[in-house]
């Protein structure tokens, strides 16, 4: 058997009606429900690690996106028996997917990381929801269906992380940015469809879904608006999730702070309680801390007041010593230094 034969039976997309998987079907439900556990589990075991250890983590999302989906081109020939140029950077996913390197590691891709972190996000999650034609005649663990989800599920990963972390911040003020790049991806897939139009012979494409031809039910003009409105809509639904996640953590926050500060006030309270019981032997009780506390209170008001009637004092002592200087000066004797009282 030569390596050829070995590779092809190794990723070959083979067919198995037990395991058959369609859109919606019990083993589609178990990639997505798969994907988005270790995802968020991933969010929930990094949220309270340093920030180098989440830089690192990311860092190797990035690489393993990257590595995945130029690692599928040299399987394809094994898989499918050729290399499927639908593959090529025109989709969200695809094109998302080769802009994460420069995003994770290019601070020159610094203004824009929050939209690739967005429509990362975005497409991952319409796709692996509706994978569409993705799915169907193809065994759930064939080499295909494994890289199709695993490498969206790698997409979503980093953006979602990207947000969970803290390194990404998503404001309603610039959400301008990710409207202006759902129409730049459009127009990139617009020239990649009439590009590759007949390549090779009689091989038409839909990138981005724009041509009409994957929705053919739909009148052609229309398709273009509707992917526009559904992709920045999804967008906007991020917008509102993640804010609304941002301010209830922080009223949160708040809360425990609050009640931290009261936890520490009652234990210093009880504390001298304790000491003034130990010569009795006895342990302070409820009614004990109650009369500590007021005591502390009045004890704190008995001082303000005798500060206040201290400054009072000087004052007048001051403005007797004034007098008494204005006086002598007029009889031509020292100035007294001693105070009236």
């Amino acid at each position: 058997m030569s390596l050829r034969e070995i590779m092809q039976a190794i990723f070959n997309n083979s067919h198995d009606d037990f395991c058959e998987i369609t859109a919606f079907s019990g083993w589609h439900f178990m990639y997505v429900i798969i994907i988005l556990g270790l995802t968020i589990g991933m969010a929930f075991v990094f949220r309270h690690k340093s920030e180098k250890v989440k830089t690192t983590n990311l860092n190797v999302l990035a690489y393993c996106v990257i590595g995945v989906y130029i690692l599928d081109f040299f399987i394809m020939p094994f898989s499918q028996g050729k290399i499927d140029i639908d593959k090529l950077p025109f989709h969200f996913c695809t094109l998302i997917g080769c802009l994460i390197p420069f995003a994770q590691f290019n601070k020159k891709f610094e203004p824009i990381k929050d939209v690739i972190a967005c429509l990362a996000i975005v497409t991952s999650l319409m796709y692996i929801t509706y994978p569409g034609s993705a799915l169907g005649s193809i065994s759930t663990f064939s080499y295909k269906v494994i890289q199709t989800f695993l490498f969206h599920g790698l997409v979503l990963a980093w953006g979602f992380l990207s947000l969970a972390t803290g390194g990404v911040k998503l404001k309603w003020k610039t959400i301008w940015k990710e409207a202006i790049a759902v129409a730049v991806i459009m127009l990139w897939a617009c020239f990649g469809n009439f590009a590759y139009n007949g390549i090779p012979d009689g091989h038409y494409y839909d990138w981005c879904f724009i041509t009409g031809s994957t929705f053919d039910f739909v009148p052609a003009w229309v398709v273009p608006i509707a992917v526009y409105v559904a992709v920045f809509g999804m967008c906007a639904l991020i917008f509102l999730i993640y804010n609304i996640t941002v301010k209830i953590m922080h009223n949160h926050n708040n809360k425990k702070l609050a009640v931290t500060t009261t936890s520490e006030d009652v234990v210093a309270i009880t504390t001298k309680a304790n000491v003034r019981q130990n010569d009795k032997g006895q342990s302070a009780s409820s009614e004990d801390v109650s009369k500590i506390s007021s005591t502390d209170n009045k004890d704190s008001t008995k001082r303000d007041a005798t500060t206040s009637s201290e400054q009072s004092l000087e004052v007048t002592n001051v403005e007797i010593i004034q007098k008494d200087n204005k006086v002598h000066k007029t009889n031509g004797k020292k100035p007294s230094t001693k105070s009236k009282k």
